[in-house]
This record gives structure tokens, C-alpha cells and sequence, in this order.
């Protein structure tokens, strides 16, 4: 029998940025298929969109999602541009980029 280490990682990102977070947690299951036997780490992600569920006990969302998940977990991988530049996302589509004024923003 093995034994190792389970750690749990909170993948932050607010909902307009979800392709970011879910090529995180891509990256971090091809660590676990790649590293995670013969280091002894588990690295389990965690999202909001999949970790968590509604709750009445706390009066706010993120205060759900705090209590079900960030308090929970051992270290988080928050969205920025960091993130951004090592995991890349393709640009949304033409169609899809937000105009104001006839100008991009």
C-alpha cells in the first residue's frame, strides 16, 4: 500500500474568466497523472462552479463559497495575468468582444 500527501487547491476566478480556470485545473490533473506517484502528491482542484452548493446558513455567495471551499482548502491558485501568461486561453471571437461606441473596450 502507498501513502502520500492529498492537498487541496482552490482555484479562484470570478464566472466572465471560467476558460482560465478550467485550463488550471487541466494543468493541475496533468501534474497529478505526471508527478503524483512518484512524488506522493495529490493535488485535488477545486471551483466554485464545481465544488460548491447553495447554502441558507451564510447571507452571501462568497461567504458560501468561503465556507465550503476556501477555508477548506490548502493553497490558491487565484486567477491574474500570471496565470494567464502560463496557461494561455484563445482571445474570444470577433463576434464575442464587447463594443461600446463602436469601440472595442
Amino acid at each position: 500500500m502507498r501513502t502520500g500527501h492529498i492537498f487541496n487547491i482552490m482555484v479562484g476566478s470570478p464566472s466572465d474568466v471560467i476558460d482560465i480556470a478550467r485550463k488550471a485545473i487541466e494543468v493541475i490533473n496533468l501534474w497529478n497523472v505526471h508527478h503524483s506517484e512518484d512524488k506522493g502528491i495529490v493535488l485535488v482542484p477545486h471551483h466554485w462552479s464545481s465544488s460548491s452548493y447553495p447554502s441558507l446558513k451564510v447571507n452571501s455567495a462568497q461567504g458560501v463559497i468561503n465556507s465550503q471551499l476556501v477555508d477548506k482548502c490548502d493553497a490558491l491558485v487565484q486567477n491574474s495575468e500570471l496565470l494567464q501568461r502560463i496557461i494561455p486561453v484563445e482571445p474570444p471571437k470577433k463576434s464575442q468582444k464587447l463594443e461600446k461606441r463602436g469601440k472595442r473596450l
